[in-house]
């Protein structure tokens, strides 16, 4: 399976469970996936992930009865794919319209867009867009 076709069913399935307001949702076990699961534990957004049998069951985190995270959004599609260099994530941060954050491919493993401007060098392709 194709890491678009990851994304995208990583995506649906979260959008799905949250606007269902299950607490738990199970997705196929990738590295690709293990490695979007622990940029969100470690953002604050979910509230742990648990692997077991070629799935990853991740646990969504509430408050009030309101889900954290807002929705996932797919950048990045198989027709159109998106880059952008250090500048453009600075604009995108400096103006604002940011609402949550971008997760970018970079040559050294998936990360936020706050770590790429932290890093003050990196940029890449723009896949997720994670708003809360």
């Amino acid at each position: 399976m194709s890491v678009l076709n990851t994304l995208s069913e990583f995506t649906s399935n979260i959008n799905v469970a949250l606007s269902a307001h299950l607490t738990i949702v199970s997705v196929k076990k990738t590295k690709f996936v293990l490695q979007l699961v622990d940029i969100l534990y470690t953002n604050g957004l979910v509230r742990g992930f648990q692997i077991k049998k070629g799935e990853v069951y991740i646990y969504l985190k509430y408050s009030s009865g309101v889900s954290v995270i807002t929705s996932l959004k797919m950048v990045s599609r198989p027709g159109k794919r998106i880059f952008w260099s250090l500048s453009k994530l600075n604009d995108k941060y400096r103006a604002g319209s940011l609402g949550g954050f971008y997760i970018v491919a970079t040559s050294e493993g998936l990360m936020t867009s706050n770590e790429c401007l932290l890093m003050d060098k990196v940029s890449g392709e723009i896949i997720l867009k994670v708003t809360f």
